[in-house]
C-alpha cells in the first residue's frame, strides 16, 4: 500500500491491485460510513444489456450469497442502512448506521466479497428482476419523471448516456447469471473501484483492516475498457410530449451544457441559482402565475443538463401556451437584463454553503465525492469550490448566453388528454 496525498481532511491511500482508498476520520462522529464506488453505470452497457448496472446493483447491495446467506435479514437486525445507487456513469453501494468496530469489519468483509466472488443463484436473479419491475412499473406511475426521462434520451439520441438506467423490459427479459458474471468481471475490480471511509478512527488501524480484506483480491490481467465519450452537437430547437388520460400539467425546458470535469461546471450551478431567483421573483409579481417552477443541474461525464421545469395544478391545460411563453422569456431576459453582481454575489455563498454544509457531514460527504472522483479525480471536488469563490460576473453571463440558445433547447410537454391511451 503507499500513500498519495492528503487535501483538506481526505486521505488516500492505493493498495497495489489498483484499489483507491479514500479515509475521512470525523472525531465528532459516533458512526462509521463506508462508500465503495465502481466507475460503471448505465453508459458502460452493451447493446442490448440495458439495465444490467441496476439490476446487478440489487445483487451487490442486499442479495443473499453463500457467504452472506441471510444478508438482508442481518441488516435489519444490526440496525445497518445499506443502499445501492446507479447512474449513468457510476454505481456506489452506501452503508451507514455502523456503530462498532466489529459491524465495520462485517460490512468491510461484505464489499470485499461482493468484489472478488460471484455467488449468486437463479433465485436470486427472479428476485432481482421482480424488484426492477417494480421499480419500472413506479417510476412509470410518476408522469413527471417520464416526462425527465424521456427529454435525457431526446437530448442524446443514440447514446448510452441516455439510456434509461432501469433498462428496457425487452432487455432484462434476456438477462441472466452468465451475463451478470461477465458484466461483475469486467467493471467490478480492484483497479476500477475506490473504497471511501468516514468516522471516528486511527487512519493506521482503519488501513490494516482494509488491507487484510482487500489486498488480496487479484487485479484481472485483462485490460479495463473505458467508455467512449462522443461530441454530442444540437443544431435546432426540438419538442416533445407525453400524453395521459389525468395528469397535472408541465412542461421542461433543457439545455446541453459542459460536463461535470469541464473547468467551467460551476458556472451552471451558479446560472440555475440565479434563474431560480428570478423565477421565483416573477411568480411574487404576477398573481396569474399557478405553476411551480424549479431550476436544477443534472451531472454527467459527458454533457451535463441544465433543467428548467414549471408544473401546473390538474385540469389547467389550457394555461400550457402562458407557462411556455414564461420558460421561453428566461433566454429573452438574459441578453436583455444580464445578471448583476448583486445576483452573482447572492448565488455565490447560497451554492458554497450547500457545499460546506455536505463536507460537515460525515454521510453526505462519502456520497458527494463520486460524482467528482468518476468525472476527474476526487480534489476535483476543491476544484469547483474554488472556481465558484474566483468566477467572474462577465463569465458567467457569457456562458449563459452560449448555452441558453433556441438551437441548444430541448422542450419537453406534459399533457392532460381524454383520448390518451
Amino acid at each position: 500500500m503507499r500513500f498519495v496525498r492528503s487535501i483538506e481532511g481526505v486521505h488516500e491511500y492505493q493498495l497495489k491491485n489498483g484499489l483507491q482508498i479514500l479515509l475521512m476520520p470525523d472525531a465528532k462522529s459516533s458512526l462509521y460510513v463506508v462508500n465503495l464506488v465502481y466507475r460503471t453505470g448505465s453508459a458502460g452497457e452493451l447493446e442490448g444489456q440495458s439495465g444490467l448496472a441496476h439490476m446487478f446493483e440489487h445483487f451487490v447491495a442486499q442479495r443473499s450469497s453463500l457467504l452472506y446467506p441471510r444478508l438482508e435479514d442481518d441488516l435489519k437486525e444490526k440496525h445497518i442502512s445499506r443502499l445501492g445507487i446507479t447512474s449513468s456513469d457510476y454505481t456506489y453501494y452506501r452503508t451507514k448506521n455502523i456503530s462498532s468496530r466489529k459491524e465495520l469489519e462485517w460490512i468491510l468483509a461484505l464489499d470485499a466479497e461482493r468484489m472478488s466472488q460471484f455467488n449468486y443463484s437463479e433465485a436470486s436473479l427472479k428476485t432481482a428482476l421482480q424488484e426492477v419491475y417494480e421499480e419500472i412499473g413506479n417510476t412509470s406511475s410518476k408522469h413527471d419523471a417520464s416526462l425527465l426521462r424521456k427529454t435525457v434520451i431526446a437530448m442524446r439520441p443514440g447514446q448510452a448516456s441516455g439510456r434509461n438506467t432501469l433498462g428496457d423490459k425487452s432487455d432484462l427479459a434476456n438477462a441472466n447469471l452468465n451475463k451478470l458474471k461477465i458484466f461483475w468481471q469486467s467493471y467490478y475490480r480492484p483497479d476500477n473501484a475506490s473504497l471511501i471511509v468516514a468516522g471516528n478512527f486511527d487512519n493506521t488501524e482503519m488501513l490494516e483492516l482494509i488491507q487484510a480484506r482487500f489486498a488480496s483480491i487479484p487485479k484481472p490481467e485483462s485490460v479495463l475498457q473505458h467508455r467512449r465519450f462522443e461530441k454530442i452537437t444540437q443544431l435546432a430547437a426540438q419538442e416533445i410530449s407525453l400524453s395521459y388520460r389525468r395528469t397535472a400539467p408541465g412542461m421542461i425546458s433543457a439545455y446541453r451544457v459542459v460536463p461535470v470535469g469541464d473547468p467551467d461546471f460551476v458556472a451552471v450551478h451558479l446560472i440555475a441559482s440565479i434563474l431560480k431567483d428570478r423565477c421565483q421573483e416573477k411568480k411574487s409579481a404576477d398573481a396569474t402565475m399557478t405553476e411551480k417552477i424549479g431550476v436544477y443541474v443534472t451531472p454527467y461525464l459527458d454533457d451535463s443538463i441544465l433543467f428548467v421545469r414549471s408544473l401546473l395544478p390538474y385540469g389547467s391545460g389550457n394555461l400550457l401556451p402562458d407557462a411556455k411563453a414564461r420558460l421561453l422569456s428566461l433566454e429573452k431576459d438574459i441578453l436583455e437584463h444580464p445578471f448583476t453582481q448583486a445576483e452573482l454575489d447572492r448565488a455565490k455563498p447560497e451554492w458554497l454553503k450547500g457545499f460546506q454544509s455536505r463536507k460537515n457531514d460525515a454521510e453526505r460527504y462519502a456520497v458527494a465525492l463520486p460524482l467528482y472522483l468518476v468525472a476527474n479525480d476526487w480534489s476535483w471536488y476543491f476544484t469547483v469550490r474554488d472556481s465558484a469563490e474566483k468566477i467572474s460576473l462577465s463569465k458567467v453571463q457569457s456562458l449563459a448566453q452560449q448555452w441558453m440558445l433556441d438551437k441548444n433547447r430541448t422542450m419537453a410537454f406534459l399533457i392532460e388528454d381524454e383520448t390518451a391511451q
